[in-house]
């Protein structure tokens, strides 16, 4: 869960959800289950002047300058997006332009630009057709009700990983995040699960690949350390992640596969430590049990 979090108390208030059946990732505290900030992710840089799909150089282009957006904890100015894509002024202007038209993006009084309801209205629907969030929302619910914590879902992107899905803790002291916000695998516990159980060969290669960027004190940044931490994971069943991408949180995350044995997304339990209870089977066990429910009613029910 990488975002620059502190937890603090606040009034707490019954939790709704995402999903119909009262369904609903770590971070900064929030006063209401369903209202939380936004997670805070560093962009990623792209050099996009040298990234272009060839053949469909104005769409790659468009599709990253929407990513950077969407990425950007706060919406970012034109000369924020110029430093961050290495493209012209005037060709990004372009393209913010086309990406406008389309309600893609939308342009600020201020002159910073946002999401625009077009996207919005898109993840929308993504989401609400999702049915693994939909199957697992009920089992999430009943596992964030065992543990008395936050509980989330999330599928991998590259070398992110995705919310899909959250359910927040009745306490008052709360961890906030939000669906759609991105996280580096490799700082996360649900992310080195989805990393873990794939082949060596797929193992060692998202490694390579990755930016294995400090986040705090505690985040596994050596290939060696992190290829070591994998196999425990395999061995175990389970990832934890102790302050790796948040100080003061403890997650702990297990990986739902789907029927060919490939993880296909992540359960975890995220705990302020403070509250963090000296007996991990309590966390744990329930956990375990959620993930072979959800596999159960996907028709999976082996786990690797």
């Amino acid at each position: 869960m990488s975002q620059s979090s502190q937890v603090k108390e606040t009034a707490p208030t019954k939790a709704t959800s995402q999903f119909p059946d009262n369904p609903e990732a770590n971070g900064r505290a929030s006063s209401t289950a369903d209202s939380v900030t936004n997670v805070t992710i560093e962009p990623r840089k792209t050099s996009l002047a040298t990234n272009a799909v060839k053949g469909a150089a104005a769409f790659s282009k468009s599709i990253a300058i929407l990513q950077m957006i969407a990425d950007s904890e706060q919406p970012p100015s034109i000369s924020m997006l110029v430093r961050q894509s290495n493209l012209p002024r005037p060709t990004l202007h372009r393209l913010l332009k086309a990406l406008a038209a389309e309600d893609m993006v939308e342009l600020r009084p201020n002159k910073t630009y946002a999401v625009g309801a077009r996207t919005l209205q898109l993840a929308g629907r993504a989401l609400a057709q999702n049915d693994l969030a939909k199957i697992a929302a009920p089992e999430m619910s009943l596992l964030s009700a065992q543990t008395q914590e936050t509980v989330h879902l999330a599928i991998r992107s590259s070398n992110d990983l995705v919310y899909i899905y959250k359910k927040d803790t009745p306490h008052a002291v709360r961890i906030a995040s939000t669906v759609g916000a991105r996280v580096p695998c490799h700082a996360s516990a649900v992310g080195k699960c989805l990393i873990a159980f794939l082949s060596e060969e797929e193992r060692v290669r998202v490694v390579d690949s990755m930016d294995m960027r400090r986040l705090t004190d505690f985040t596994i940044t050596d290939r060696n350390d992190l290829l070591a931490e994998f196999e425990k994971i395999r061995k175990n069943g389970y990832a934890t992640s102790h302050q790796e991408s948040d100080l003061e949180i403890q997650c702990f995350a297990t990986c739902i596969f789907d029927r060919n044995g490939q993880p296909a997304a992540g359960v975890s339990i995220s705990v302020p430590i403070y509250r963090l209870k000296a007996d991990r089977d309590e966390y744990l066990k329930p956990l375990l049990e959620c993930r072979d429910r959800i596999m159960q009613k996907l028709g999976c029910a082996q786990v690797k």
